[in-house]
């Protein structure tokens, strides 16, 4: 095989150069030599290293390697053909070459071989040890076999694999099939199939077939798994099925304007009928586009509208049965602007905002808002606020100053709407000047129990691993936090880490263990309640890892790579061969750094085996996975080539198989070469039907990944092509009569080896006492015939222990004859009579068999002729007379039929003419009328008749002309001629006739009388004629009813007048008349109408004036019409104030009117010239002419002198006067655009203030009236309200009164709100205002009165409200003032002379007026201190101090303090010793031994004590601020 590669691992380069001197030097073994039934695989062994060295040795030419490898190939060929391997399998003949090409050959084998002479050749290797180990077995059949599909010309079926394959695997499998009652099955596929269904094709409608499916593997063929019942090939109805897209089954949107396609595929047999609904409803065609297939149908768009939304349903039918599926669709687009928005509060540098969501959301949710604001000065806008989804919002940061202006943008999925909500009014930020103070506000009390916000949730923890608890608690007080377990407190385990932070409290549970699991509950208590959440835990071991192994097969070869891959949470992994840790410095292994993986990049003998993981976290390992089995072989095996059935040659359409195979290892695939040349099959077995391009030489090679065995050994196949039998007739004819013998004989030409089969009708034919047949069925004999065996005979041939069949020869049908055969006597042409030279022939005809000679007889006397046709070329008189024919066979015996029948010829010597006749019979006949002509020969027949117009003929061939149609066209002169059909004999033309054709005239209706439109008891004449002729009839309708004559209505004798004597109502109505020609179907259109009209009263005259002022002014002009709204021919009469005018028409026109045209006017009308028909008076009309310009009036709404920006402000421009006025409004001069009446301004600004007044104009005469009166329009700011406070202070104690005050400066005309924290104040029983609301008192305060105090104005009856003032933060403590007495020094005894002070301090609040007593009695001091500079003993006692603030009943006074005791001494009672202390210094200055007794004092214990401080009820006077004074300051 010169032009193979050599093998990657098995044909090295230098190698092959060596060899292949010694392989073209050896000598030719003769064939002859080499027993054919002892030949080996290793026989052909010395044939690979040419087949090796060709493309390796540069230096040996390919012409040399060619014949060596033909050498060693030889022998091979001759064992293929050995007797004792066509009829044996291979188990029954261990010793032949199909024995040693199965996978596991016998022990004699090798010694066998080693007796062949030849020459030496190279040893091969042994085979190794385990293909003496494992016979090769096929597998068991295969399982559930079953119809998948079925229609009128394939099937397809499905199966399971075997449930044993065993170790030689499973290459693939050939389906069978045969009809049912035979059992020739015929395979349905050239190659293996690999996978478990398969489709036949190509089948015939209505057989019915049985199917088997055969495993085929080394081992062979398996045993058959077929089909339980035979199955029809038939249509089979599929129910239907709709397969929908994923996408489509949840809502599917498109935007307005997109192109919508969807494809819905389905299924079902036969084609099923598709249907579309939507909403119900039956699609709109003109928007919707449906395209349906038989496997899909498409659903189509071109532009989406939102009507397009809906619910769109698809039905599939087949049959009754029927699938549904249905598809939302929803067609969104930009939404609306936001329906309003409104400035709700402007404060600070803040403004408050709100608005309604839009009308139209674009038909999808509204996903957000976008903010946008413009100051007054540049109106430009900034976005400020992108995806609110709130419906207000607070803009911050705006500028001290700037009024601002904001709008609202609606978002969606599709993006932001178009246009905007914009506010109405501004939101000005105050300039500089105003004092800003934040707002106070008091404590709000937030205490509350326990309540959990997010719950403890279950959940699993792995063993090992620590886990964690979350839970989230609020409460005020802060709630203590406890953890229980299975409702145990856990307390200071330290296997527990318990934290709560800012509300948040977990439990960690390190390391957990399996009795750790349980029921978890965090508890939180404080002073308002208790709270509890709990959780289930459960510890689980950690999961079991999974080992898989990433290569195909579980056997490799050595210096293969093998990878694994332990699926198994990590984030460590432990690796395991037969149970010991891998070693990881050994090179050979690779691990992917943080992956589950494991890389043997050149896998060794030593490092086969059981592999496993585990996963590791921390140090808690898994347990072990499951284990992979790898086995490792040290040598690349030499495939085998296997050939099944062995015969050779053999004949097309016989299948042989070839089984490449590799004796070790799995996974392998396969490469087959033919001749040389690589071919497409990869499979194991390959399966040839056999043609005869397929003769030539088979081999294969083995490929598993990059490993690549060598070639196995070449295998020669012959084909033949199976030979046609040849079937003869060795009798004279096929169709006998009854005893007559039959000899058929059947031939094959290349062989004896053949037996015959012969078919009759398709049914094998038997020897019996009438049939027999020869040695080897190639003669069929039937000594004496009947009916029995007349039929189809055929043959076929088939090879002596071979199931080689030859096709089925072509067929003779034999005839027998049930009785005497008869003579018919057939004339062509068969015409009873014909005329002198024309043509007619006789023929005699014998229905059956062949052979026959024919017998001709003429009124009774035998002619010459004895053919099987009679001609007389030229009849004449003398061929007159009957005719009649007999017919026989044979030599030897004579067999004659029956004469056949007499036949009589006449002849007739004139030439014939034919008759013409036409119906109507008529000179002239009209176009639409039908006309018919007939043509007729009167003597014999098979007449083919020609029609002539004017001279031409015509392509009518009947003998009946007919125009049915008449058109002018058709005008002419006709006749017509005969022939014969068959002798083409002609006859004489007939007489000529001429076709007058005219068109039908159209009536023509005329009025007699004047006019159509009459009163009651008016005649009416109407006239109706044709014009051309007397021959017409007359038909009249009215409204399309025909006209019958009665006591009103007569006509004269055809009809030509319809007179009316005395008209009605029930005479009105449209005429119309149409003639009928007297005795034809001629009748003409309807002529056009007359419409005649009678009034049911008296007409009347209406006077319209114009323009219909009722009152006009000197100048205008002004015209009446006078108008009888029925019939015509009036003259017209004009009166004014009762007196006739000269005017005649139908209109009066006064070009100037002046004040004397003032009157009343009126008009009649008349008509006719014998006898005059008047109409009644028109109404009067009254003109009325004014002298005087008119002046409008012009008011305002809300009529105040000062309006206010935002307010709407409305102008009514209004002339009293008459009416048709068009108005023009001017502001300063300058006229505006406006039209109507009313001049509305909606949201006044500064730049509306101006002067307005406006002036009207008459729509149709533009007479214009004078200007109104001026009015000056004043547009303020609104004030923003002054909020002040009439009480002194702003923080009280309970039960003390406030009162704040809201003002606006401008106007008494407000009316106040006001609101505490944002909320509107309601008056009640504590709380109450003035009249107007400027004036808030509380007549008793408590804490809910405590807050931030804001108010706004509304103006009375308008709709202007003012900004919100700036707020006053009143405070109200709970509870009275706390005062706190301090002495300072604070000793409780001092003496004469000491200063020592007393402070009053008050913790809160301001304005308060101090009250001082001494043992029970008020002192003279007033303020919050109280000195005395030298004490006295008469100092001594309790004193108390008081505050109190307010006048009159308003005064508060708060509780006395604690006494603090004050004792006085007199120095000389104390401490004698120390009266000369300072004094007795000087004179023990100088002694240094002399203590400092100042020192002494000083360092004194005792003073080193902190002051003391008398407190009433507050903790916290020992502040500065407080009033205390330290010593130490």
């Amino acid at each position: 095989m010169p032009s193979k590669p050599a093998p990657i691992k098995k044909a090295p380069a230098k190698k092959a150069a060596e060899k292949a001197p010694k392989a073209a030097s050896e000598p030719e073994p003769a064939p002859v030599k080499a027993p054919p039934a002892k030949a080996t695989p290793a026989e052909a062994a010395p044939a690979k290293a040419p087949a090796e060295a060709a493309p390796a040795a540069e230096a040996a030419p390919a012409a040399e390697a060619a014949p060596a490898a033909k050498v060693e190939a030889a022998p091979v060929a001759p064992a293929e053909k050995t007797p004792a391997a066509e009829g044996s399998p291979a188990a029954d003949a261990p010793d032949t070459e199909e024995a040693a090409d199965v996978t596991v050959p016998t022990e004699a084998a090798p010694a066998e071989a080693a007796k062949v002479e030849e020459p030496p050749k190279a040893q091969t290797p042994p085979p190794p040890a385990a293909l003496f180990e494992r016979p090769s077995v096929p597998t068991s059949a295969p399982l559930e076999v079953s119809v998948d599909d079925v229609d009128e010309s394939s099937l397809t079926i499905r199966w399971k694999e075997p449930e044993t394959i065993g170790h030689s695997g499973l290459d693939g499998y050939t389906i069978e099939y045969c009809k049912d009652g035979t059992s020739d099955w015929v395979v349905a596929q050239k190659e293996l199939t690999v996978v478990n269904h398969y489709c036949i094709h190509n089948l015939t409608t209505g057989d019915l077939l049985h199917v088997r499916v055969v495993a085929v593997n080394a081992g062979g063929r398996s045993e058959p798994g077929a089909l339980a019942e035979p199955v029809p090939i038939r249509e089979i109805v599929d129910r239907p099925r709709i397969r929908m897209p994923r996408f489509l089954r949840s809502r599917y949107v498109k935007q307005v304007g997109e192109q919508i396609n969807l494809l819905i595929p389905f299924l079902g047999k036969p084609k099923p009928v598709v249907s579309w609904l939507k909403d119900g409803q039956p699609l709109d065609t003109n928007r919707i586009n449906i395209r349906n297939s038989d496997k899909d149908s498409i659903l189509f768009i071109r532009t989406a509208q939102r009507e397009d939304s809906g619910v769109y349903e698809m039905t599939v039918k087949v049959d009754s049965f029927e699938d549904k599926a249905s598809i939302t669709l929803q067609i969104v687009e930009l939404p609306g602007p936001p329906a309003s928005v409104k400035l709700v509060d402007t404060w600070g540098f803040n403004a408050a905002l709100e608005w309604i969501p839009p009308k139209d959301n674009g038909n999808t949710e509204i996903t957000g808002y976008l903010i946008q604001k413009a100051d007054s000065k540049t109106g430009d806008w900034f976005t400020v606020l992108e995806n609110c989804h709130r419906l207000t919002a607070t803009i911050s940061d705006l500028i001290i100053g700037n009024s601002y202006s904001f709008r609202v943008f609606a978002l969606n999925k599709v993006g932001m709407s178009e246009s905007s909500a914009v506010t109405r009014t501004v939101a000005t930020i105050q300039k500089t000047g105003i004092v800003y103070k934040p707002p106070e506000y008091q404590d709000l009390d937030f205490s509350e129990a326990p309540k959990f916000t997010t719950l403890l949730s279950d959940r699993a923890a792995t063993v090992g691993y620590t886990t964690k608890l979350l839970c989230s608690v609020r409460g005020s007080p802060k709630p203590k936090i406890e953890w229980l377990k299975n409702q145990m407190v856990i307390g200071d385990d330290p296997k527990f880490r318990q934290l709560s932070n800012q509300g948040i409290c977990s439990l960690e549970i390190r390391k957990p263990c399996s009795f750790d699991g349980g029921v978890y509950t965090c508890r939180a208590k404080n002073e308002q309640g208790e709270a509890t959440v709990s959780c289930k835990l459960e510890v689980k071991h950690p999961a079991k890892p999974h080992l898989r192994l990433l290569n195909t097969w579980m056997d490799v070869f050595q210096n293969e790579t093998v990878q694994f891959i332990c699926e198994a949470n990590g984030p460590n992994w432990t690796w395991y061969h037969n149970q010991n840790k891998l070693d990881e410095s050994n090179m050979n292994y690779e691990f992917v750094e943080d992956e589950p993986s494991l890389n043997i990049t050149e896998i060794t003998l030593t490092e086969q085996g059981d592999y496993a993981c585990k996963s590791v976290r921390g140090e808690v390992s898994s347990d072990f996975s499951n284990t992979v089995k790898i086995i490792v072989y040290e040598n690349i095996p030499t495939p085998t080539v296997s050939r099944d059935p062995s015969f050779n040659p053999m004949y097309t359409g016989e299948t042989v198989k070839f089984t490449c195979n590799v004796d070790i290892a799995s996974g392998w695939s396969y490469q087959w070469y033919k001749d040389v040349q690589e071919l497409s099959e990869t499979n194991k077995t390959i399966s040839i039907s056999l043609q005869p391009s397929d003769k030539s030489k088979y081999s294969c090679m083995a490929i598993r990944g990059q490993t690549t065995t060598d070639y196995s050994e070449e295998i020669l196949q012959d084909v033949l092509e199976i030979p046609v039998p040849s079937l003869t007739r060795k009798t004279q004819w096929l169709d006998v009569f009854p005893d007559e013998s039959v000899q058929l004989s059947c031939g094959m030409g290349d062989s004896s080896d053949w037996i015959y089969t012969w078919r009759k009708d398709g049914q094998e034919v038997q020897a019996n006492t009438h049939v027999s047949f020869d040695s080897n069925g190639a003669t069929l004999s039937i000594k004496s015939a009947s009916a029995a065996h007349a039929g189809q005979y055929t043959c076929s041939a088939n090879l002596k222990g071979r199931s080689v069949t030859s096709i089925i020869s072509s067929g003779i049908e034999l005839t027998v004859y049930d009785k005497k055969p008869s003579a018919t006597l057939i004339q062509d042409p068969d015409y009873k009579t014909m005329f002198p030279g024309e043509s007619v022939s006789f023929n005699c005809h014998v229905n059956v068999s062949i052979g026959w000679e024919y017998l001709w007889y003429k009124d009774g006397t035998k002619l010459a002729e004895t053919g099987i046709k009679y001609t007389i070329e030229s009849v004449g008189t003398t061929n007159q007379g009957s005719y009649q024919c007999q017919a026989k066979r044979g030599t030897d015996q004579t067999f004659s039929t029956a004469s056949s029948q007499a036949i009589s010829l006449a002849i007739q010597n004139n030439k014939p003419k034919p008759v013409m006749t036409q119906q109507p019979d008529v000179d002239i006949v009209y176009s639409g009328e039908s006309v018919s002509f007939s043509c007729k020969v009167e003597l014999t027949s098979g007449w083919e008749y020609s029609w002539f117009k004017d001279g031409v003929r015509q392509s009518i061939k009947s003998n009946i002309f007919t125009i049915s149609a008449l058109s002018l066209s058709d005008r002419g002169t006709y006749d017509c001629m005969a022939t014969r059909n068959k002798t083409m004999y002609e006859t004489m033309h007939s007489d000529k006739r001429i076709l007058q054709v005219s068109e039908i005239p159209v009536p023509s209706l005329t009025r007699k009388t004047q006019w159509l439109d009459v009163f009651p008891d008016e005649s009416v004449q109407l006239s109706c004629g044709m014009g051309d002729s007397s021959d017409w009839i007359y038909t009249w309708r009215k409204d399309g009813q025909e006209v019958q004559a009665n006591t009103h209505v007569s006509f004269d004798s055809n009809g030509a007048t319809l007179s009316i004597k005395s008209a009605s109502a029930a005479h009105a109505g449209q005429y119309t008349c149409s003639a009928n020609l007297k005795g034809r179907s001629v009748t003409s259109i309807i002529s056009s109408g007359i419409k005649l009209t009678v009034y049911d009263k008296k007409p009347s005259a209406t006077l319209i004036q114009d323009p219909d002022y009722k009152t006009m002014f000197p100048g205008e002009s002004v015209s009446f019409n006078c108008h009888v709204n029925v019939s015509i021919g009036w003259e017209y009469l004009w009166y004014k104030d009762g007196t006739k005018l000269a005017e005649t028409g139908n209109k009066y026109t006064i070009k100037s009117v002046g004040t004397t045209n003032q009157g009343s006017y009126q008009c009649q009308a008349k008509r006719g010239t014998d006898q005059t028909f008047s109409t009644a008076s028109s109404q009067a009309i009254s003109l009325a002419i004014q002298n005087n310009k008119p002046k409008p009036v012009m008011t305002q709404q809300p009529d105040v002198d000062i309006v206010y920006t935002g307010e709407s402000v409305s102008f009514s421009c209004k002339v009293e006067l008459t009416s048709g006025w068009e108005y023009s409004w001017f502001k300063d001069g300058v006229r505006q655009s406006i039209k109507s009446n009313i001049f509305n301004i909606s949201a006044l600004s500064l730049s509306d203030r101006g002067t307005y007044d406006c002036m009207a104009t008459r729509n149709k005469t533009t007479y214009e009236t004078m200007h109104s009166d001026k009015r000056i329009l004043q547009v303020s700011e609104i004030p923003v309200p002054s909020l002040t406070r009439k009480t002194q202070w702003l923080d009280v104690f309970p039960d003390e009164s406030v009162q704040l005050s809201c003002g606006m400066s401008d106007s008494s005309d407000w009316i106040y709100t006001w609101r505490k924290d944002g909320q509107e104040v309601q008056a009640n029983t504590h709380v109450s205002f003035d009249s107007n609301g400027a004036t808030l008192s509380i007549k008793s305060a408590s804490a809910a009165h405590a807050g931030q105090y804001t108010c706004s104005a509304n103006l009375k009856g308008r709709s202007v409200t003012s900004t919100i003032s700036s707020g006053l933060k009143l405070s109200v403590y709970d509870t009275k003032p706390r005062v706190t007495l301090m002495q300072n020094p604070s000793d409780n005894v001092l003496h004469t002379g000491d200063s020592v002070t007393f402070s009053c301090h008050i913790n809160v609040s301001t304005g308060w007026e101090y009250l001082w007593y001494k043992d029970g009695l008020k002192l003279d001091e007033s303020g919050n201190n109280h000195t005395i500079s030298s004490v006295l003993t008469k100092d001594t006692g309790k004193y108390k101090c008081q505050t109190k603030r307010g006048r009159n009943a308003l005064t508060l006074i708060s509780e006395e303090t604690e006494a603090v005791n004050l004792n006085i001494k007199a120095k000389d009672e104390y401490r004698p010793e120390e009266t000369e202390l300072f004094f007795s210094m000087s004179p023990r200055k100088d002694g240094d031994d002399t203590p400092c007794p100042l020192v002494e004092y000083i360092t004194d214990a005792a003073l080193n004590a902190p002051p003391k401080a008398v407190k009433t009820e507050s903790s916290d006077a020992t502040e500065n601020n407080g009033g205390l004074v330290s010593f130490k300051q």
